[in-house]
């Protein structure tokens, strides 16, 4: 059994490798690098300058999770390293993670479960393409999956509780809503054991966190005289999902009438300053953040976003996504994930996701990461409809429903209905 995992997994490898090195083949420079990009690289490059943690070489900043831009910097040092160099080892990174995701599935669920969730993820391409920005994307992913993986290791050793901890420290060090993930985990423990195990369990992955996020935490403290866990950018994230931006959710904008924003001296206060706000306007308007929670759960699953991950491709309709979303809707269903067994973690680190969408936003950004566990639902989807009476009926519904939806988008109908829309 040992030997099949090892060549399932080596098989795993070799195709999701070689999806991504085609992309790498076929990319001329035109995959999205988004501000965030040149942020990272600002940083980046201020590391390599011995200029410390800073966005211009001279004022430090705490706008951006360190690990990332720590990542870059260790890279491009490299000699004869480039944005490529970044990008293989990414590739390299993310065919790692298709491997973790057949453990991880593999682990929760059962063996046959667990190949066809790592082939999809091998296969999956918006995955793949993710894997060529120079974003923070893939590097979470990794953590992320290592984390939960480690986390459902059945074993009561404290080790193993803090070396889980670990995974989603550096997964929260690259994306803070990897504590977001952490306190689900947490809720998993207590929800699947008796209390005393819970709380052991949930004592030592915290502690593995705590280890992690400490150093950071500290410097902040020391930097800005204040406590800031995450970033700096969580202040005008959260106030733009509340005053909505004319560009829409996930674009940042001062409102006119919030101009002491530009009145304090430095990020944190700024960011302390809008989020006092935000929680003030939540307070003082609970009707209107609950109306924005539908438009925020359906940019969450907007489908139309494939030639911004691929410029060249032919359709806006992200077709590999709505092919796994369709799957994973008859997968949830099976027992195993809602009961007490291992595979229910998978639908506590997806309910994670959905918890920032709702004090966030939603976006496909935002749910890249997590694609991998929705990968599992569709594996288990794809696993359950192969038992039906009627198995190709409801494989054709999905093809039918898809290329409707594909046709809608081409028509632009859809994407100018969400786009219209005023909450």
């Amino acid at each position: 059994m040992k030997d099949n995992a090892v060549y399932a997994g080596v098989i795993i490898f070799a195709v999701a490798l070689a999806v991504r090195l085609v992309l790498l083949l076929c990319d001329d420079g035109s995959l999205p690098q988004q501000g965030d990009t040149h942020q990272y690289l600002a940083i980046a490059q201020s590391l390599r300058q011995g200029n410390g943690y800073s966005l211009d070489g001279s004022e430090p900043t705490a706008s951006r999770m360190p690990l990332y831009p720590l990542f870059l910097s260790s890279v491009l040092s490299l000699p004869g390293s480039s944005v490529r160099t970044v990008q293989i080892l990414q590739i390299l990174i993310d065919s790692v993670t298709c491997i973790l995701i057949f453990l991880l599935a593999r682990a929760a669920l059962d063996r046959r479960t667990g190949i066809v969730s790592g082939m999809i993820a091998a296969l999956y391409v918006p995955l793949a393409a993710r894997s060529l920005t120079v974003m923070t994307e893939t590097l979470f992913a990794f953590f992320l999956a290592a984390s939960v993986l480690i986390a459902l290791g059945g074993r009561s050793r404290n080790k193993i509780y803090v070396a889980a901890g670990l995974l989603m420290g550096l997964g929260s060090l690259v994306r803070p809503n990897g504590l977001i993930v952490s306190f689900f985990i947490v809720l998993w423990f207590w929800y699947r054991s008796e209390w005393r195990k819970a709380l052991h369990r949930s004592v030592f992955f915290m502690l593995g966190i705590t280890v992690v996020l400490a150093p950071w935490v500290v410097r902040n403290a020391i930097v800005f005289h204040r406590f800031i866990p995450t970033c700096t950018i969580s202040g005008i994230t959260l106030y733009n999902s509340y005053f909505i931006p004319e560009k829409g959710l996930s674009y940042n904008e001062i409102k006119p009438e919030h101009r002491e924003y530009y009145s304090y001296d430095n990020e944190a206060d700024r960011s302390g300053y809008l989020t006092r706000l935000t929680a003030c306007h939540i307070i003082n308007n609970p009707l209107q953040a609950l109306k924005l929670i539908p438009v925020k759960l359906a940019l969450l699953v907007y489908p139309y976003d494939m030639r911004w991950l691929l410029p060249g491709f032919p359709f806006r309709y992200n077709i590999f996504w709505g092919v796994i979303a369709m799957f994973a809707l008859p997968g949830v269903s099976d027992k195993r994930f809602r009961c007490g067994d291992k595979g229910s973690i998978i639908l506590w680190v997806l309910s994670s996701l959905i918890a920032t969408t709702v004090i966030f936003y939603g976006s496909s950004r935002m749910r890249a990461p997590f694609d991998l566990f929705v990968i599992v639902t569709a594996a288990t989807g794809v696993l359950l409809i192969g038992q039906y009476r009627h198995r190709w009926i409801v494989t054709a519904g999905i093809v039918v429903v898809n290329s409707m939806l594909l046709l809608l988008g081409e028509s632009s109908f859809v994407i100018c209905l969400i786009r219209s829309f005023s909450p």
